[in-house]
């Protein structure tokens, strides 16, 4: 195991512990400002997704952007440039920098080339899922339409059928009517 963390949040303090890194202790006090025992002081502002700040003495230049419900991610940085990834429920894609990829199964975290290759094996397993159930309910959607349209069409025919059948008897009974008439004034 490479790491192993324990982590606590109390209100605005956050203690965390682990393996490979030790001890750290952090205070938000408010938006925008960080005090951390291992960074130091880090101030930095938002703004839609490009955040802006310094921590210690290094500049932070980064952004995050979402594109298509989350489907598309793109991240910038200072130091690696633009990438673009993909976010799912066992961890992240970044297709334009593998080592940056992470997989998550079964609580247990990979990071880096590895786990890109797992990851884009669970993402084309769970797209090639996803697929099929949206190929199945196009299907049944379709299959529901087509039933739909012959059940209207068999109720217009049972109309039709029905206005016929009037029509047929109003006029016969027009005819019977006829007929006895002149009948009787022949008699």
């Amino acid at each position: 195991m490479k790491r192993i963390e324990l982590k606590k949040k109390i209100k605005k303090i956050r203690l965390r512990f682990s393996r490979t890194g030790g001890f750290n202790a952090s205070v938000h006090p408010t938006n925008g400002i960080t005090l951390n025992n291992q960074y130091g002081l880090r101030v930095s502002k938002s703004f839609k997704g490009l955040t802006l700040g310094f921590q210690g003495k290094n500049s932070v230049f980064r952004g995050r952007w979402s594109f298509l419900n989350g489907f598309l991610n793109v991240n910038l940085s200072k130091k690696s440039g633009i990438s673009l990834s993909t976010a799912f429920k066992f961890g992240a894609i970044n297709w334009t920098r593998p080592q940056y990829s992470s997989f998550r199964f079964l609580g247990i975290q990979i990071r880096g080339k590895k786990a890109h290759e797992k990851a884009v094996l669970f993402f084309l397993i769970i797209t090639a899922f996803n697929l099929i159930k949206f190929l199945i309910s196009c299907i049944f959607a379709f299959v529901v339409f087509i039933f739909q349209i012959t059940l209207n069409i068999l109720l217009i025919i049972f109309k039709l059928i029905e206005l016929t059948y009037n029509v047929v008897m109003f006029l016969l009974v027009k005819l019977y009517i006829h007929i006895n008439n002149r009948k009787q004034k022949n008699i």
